[in-house]
């Protein structure tokens, strides 16, 4: 019984070793991500954008960041899609 208790002790630490691996490679690709965009010509592009193409995609970020690994990546898109919503309603008020 020893024997098959320390190889399930063994397959545990194999795998917990893995999944450590495995997060540290995660993170170290969205640093990477994180560190190569560069959001001052996003953000004049953005809103160089026609307003429907503004709403959608504040509707889209906000959809793809579903995911509970993406916690961060949804929070800022329902910032951006906030964002551009009040920015579209005052650009409604303005026109109209």
């Amino acid at each position: 019984m020893s024997g098959g208790s320390e190889a399930r002790a063994r397959d545990k630490q194999e795998l917990l070793a893995g999944s450590a691996l495995c997060r540290m490679r995660l993170r170290r690709q969205a640093y990477g991500v994180r560190e190569s965009l560069r959001w001052r010509p996003v953000a004049a592009r953005a809103l160089a954008a026609p307003l429907r193409y503004r709403v959608a995609f504040g509707l889209f970020v906000s959809w793809a960041g579903r995911p509970r690994a993406a916690r961060m990546i949804h929070l800022a898109g329902r910032i951006l899609s906030l964002t551009r919503l009040a920015s579209a309603v005052i650009e409604g008020v303005r026109a109209g």
